[in-house]
């Protein structure tokens, strides 16, 4: 039907001083790049005991999301870092002695999910070519394996010019 498609998963904090507003911008670029293109955008809570739904969508609502494309998702803490750890095999633990801002360890991955469920991809929200991927692959504009397998290429790697079409914006 017309409401499957894949979806763009990220996990974030709204009191975080870390990384999570990149990833979260990162998160608004691919909403306003895929306007026209059924994408499914979800941010889960790795902090649900501060994250209420109400503190949620307020940061929701800073962002601009999409209430109709981007869900924000709370629930209780075993619920969640059960399902981020065993479900998406992510890293997610609550700091030592934390900072303000810093209570949570998580990835920074956005995790790529098709149509049936199935975690295709996993990319770096801080590498900008991985993001450009993501956004070639729900585009339809390359393969999903072919996306991981240039993600995993060493960062100083030289391109072949295979890689640098595909990152470039090359032909496609």
């Amino acid at each position: 039907s017309s409401d499957v498609c894949s979806s763009d998963l990220a996990f974030i904090f709204t009191k975080c001083a870390g990384p999570c507003p990149l990833v979260s911008s990162e998160m608004k670029k691919l909403q306003d790049a895929t306007k026209d293109i059924p994408l499914r955008l979800v941010s889960f809570t790795v902090d649900p005991d501060r994250d209420t739904p109400e503190v949620l969508q307020y940061y929701a609502d800073k962002l601009g999301a999409d209430p109709e494309r981007w869900w924000f998702l709370t629930g209780d803490k075993p619920t969640i870092f059960g399902l981020v750890r065993n479900s998406f095999k992510m890293i997610v633990d609550e700091a030592e002695n934390p900072q303000p801002g810093f209570e949570v360890i998580h990835s920074i991955e956005i995790m790529h999910v098709n149509a049936e469920g199935v975690v295709v991809g996993r990319y770096n929200a801080r590498n900008e070519l991985h993001m450009a991927r993501l956004k070639k692959v729900v585009q339809g504009k390359m393969e999903p394996a072919e996306a991981q397998r240039l993600n995993a290429l060493p960062t100083d790697a030289v391109p072949t010019d295979a890689t640098a079409a595909a990152t470039e914006g090359g032909p496609d």
